[in-house]
């Protein structure tokens, strides 16, 4: 599956749709566009230890109403950014594949994505509960999950940079 990850499509230029913003993570070292009025919320490092494998940080990015809404932080939302911590790693694939996110498991479907400049796979198993698809790229010792709902999630999603060596 490695020839896969190598063979990526080329890249797609993403023009930031008007009036959209620069959200930067300088802690985790990504950047991408959001709408107007779209609110970034941090998830609970405690809330985080529930997955296996445990992300060291997601982020939120929510429509203004379901952000303030009773449902927030219950319904998924527009687009959310998981960080892993990958240590030393050959390939994203053998990272995927020790986490049990792919290649292997049954119902998975695997196929090369660029988000921007990275390579990286999408990721869709049908054993997941809505959404069943995200994207993860591995740069240096971090993956990054990007999992998006939503028209604008998706929209958000082609904008992702990363910004760290």
């Amino acid at each position: 599956m490695a020839a896969a990850i190598e063979s990526q499509p080329e890249p797609v230029t993403t023009p930031a749709p008007d009036g959209w913003l620069d959200h930067v993570d300088p802690a985790f070292g990504y950047t991408l566009l959001v709408p107007p009025g779209f609110v970034a919320r941090p998830q609970d490092v405690d809330r985080l230890r529930m997955f296996t494998p445990t992300p060291v940080a997601s982020t939120f990015f929510m429509n203004p109403t379901m952000a303030a809404g009773d449902l927030a932080g219950i319904e998924p939302p527009d687009l959310e950014v998981r960080i892993y911590s990958a240590g030393k790693t050959d390939s994203l694939e053998s990272w995927l594949t020790r986490a049990g996110f792919a290649y292997g498991s049954s119902g998975t479907h695997v196929e090369p994505q660029r988000v921007g400049d990275l390579h990286g796979v999408q990721v869709c198993q049908s054993t997941m509960i809505a959404p069943g698809c995200s994207i993860y790229v591995l740069h240096g010792e971090r993956v990054y999950q990007l999992t998006a709902i939503s028209r604008e999630g998706e929209a958000m999603a082609a904008t992702f940079r990363v910004v760290a060596p």
